[in-house]
């Protein structure tokens, strides 16, 4: 039994400390300039678009591979 309790104990503080940050975080997002807003969701495109051209890149390569044996 008291493993138990001490399990629903450090879920709800586990809960709570989630909360506590996710709440840190929206008061970071909400405090940025747009400006950083908009350079970020930039980065984050191109981050995105770079991914995207590694992934293609390898799935090809791996079709060339299968192709010459």
């Amino acid at each position: 039994m008291s493993s138990l309790f001490e399990t629903i104990v450090a879920d709800l503080q586990n809960r709570v400390e989630m909360e506590q940050l996710e709440k840190k975080f929206a008061a970071y997002y909400d405090g940025l300039a747009e400006s950083s807003v908009q350079e970020d969701s930039v980065w984050g495109a191109l981050g995105d678009a770079t991914l995207a051209t590694q992934a293609d890149e390898e799935e090809h390569q791996r079709q060339l591979a299968g192709v010459v044996r």
